[in-house]
């Protein structure tokens, strides 16, 4: 969405409240105030009564994605967290996900480009990012590891992933 600077100015100066800020947010999350359908309450529940389960699969999960090598040295992973995505650095991600997507794996979200990129001074305090943070951002191949297996066995019939030097 673009920014509409003098209106959001305006509504910054009008007071406190989401409601006044509802078109921007609904820019990244559209449904971020709908009760949540009873299905997926149901989900999340079983989701909760599986949650060691989950656990010991996504350690495994970031194991195998690890060792594949595609997540620089200098990025701190605590080896017994959970994580949610393998943060993967590879050349030419947009190929990959293309050639990813083509045989049934979607992976769901990239990272936004740092702010100071792109907001002007008057809505957002500009402190220059590091170099890294758009690195990330243009970059990284974000992989579940719960999908670990099936991205692997993908590998095999895209090019090569190759690594991104920092």
């Amino acid at each position: 969405m673009i920014y509409q600077e003098q209106e959001v100015q305006r509504q910054r100066e009008a007071g406190a409240g989401l409601d006044r800020f509802d078109p921007w947010v609904r820019v990244d999350n559209a449904a971020y105030r709908t009760e949540p359908a009873e299905a997926d309450v149901r989900r999340t529940l079983i989701e909760l009564e599986a949650f060691e389960r989950s656990r010991r699969r996504r350690l495994e999960g970031m194991q195998k994605l690890l060792e594949l090598g595609l997540t620089p040295a200098e990025i701190p992973l605590p080896r017994d967290h959970a994580l949610f995505k393998v943060p993967l650095f590879v050349r030419d991600r947009e190929r990959v996900l293309h050639s990813l997507a083509r045989r049934g794996l979607e992976l769901d979200y990239i990272y936004d480009p740092p702010l100071d990129l792109y907001a002007t001074e008057e809505l957002a305090v500009r402190i220059p990012s590091r170099a890294e943070a758009l690195w990330w951002s243009r970059d990284v191949l974000p992989v579940s590891p719960l999908q670990a297996d099936r991205f692997l066995c993908l590998l095999r019939e895209i090019p090569p992933l190759l690594p991104l030097e920092a």
